[in-house]
């Protein structure tokens, strides 16, 4: 798993890149964390799109990952989930509390609102 990110109209934008299981999902929590505290962006964006496989230590990254954005008043979103990853994310009703979208660019467009 490989983690980057890219700074777009003061949005930061995540991206992961590989599985996102065990062994590796709390390098997220890490990494947000820091760049959150390095840098205060107007909104979180974790894109998905290379993102193969997921357990639930990824979904629980994810989580933490919303509750840091929520506590510094930073919209976040999750974006470009492939089927199996959406699959296990709907299955615990995640969709219905961290706002997820199809594209980056819908992920963009409902943030800047």
């Amino acid at each position: 798993m490989n983690l980057s990110y890219r700074i777009e109209d003061n949005i930061c934008i995540i991206s992961i890149d590989g599985d996102f299981i065990y062994k590796r999902t709390f390098e997220l929590v890490v990494y947000t964390s820091k760049l959150l505290d390095d840098f205060t962006p107007k909104a979180l964006i974790i894109n998905l799109h290379d993102t193969v496989h997921m357990d639930s230590t990824g979904l629980g990254s994810i989580s933490s990952a919303f509750k840091t954005a929520q506590k510094k008043q930073i919209n976040f979103a999750i974006c470009e989930m492939n089927v199996l990853v959406r699959d296990i994310f709907e299955s615990i009703s995640l969709d219905k509390i961290i706002p997820n979208y199809n594209t980056e660019a819908e992920a963009i467009a409902a943030v800047q609102s």
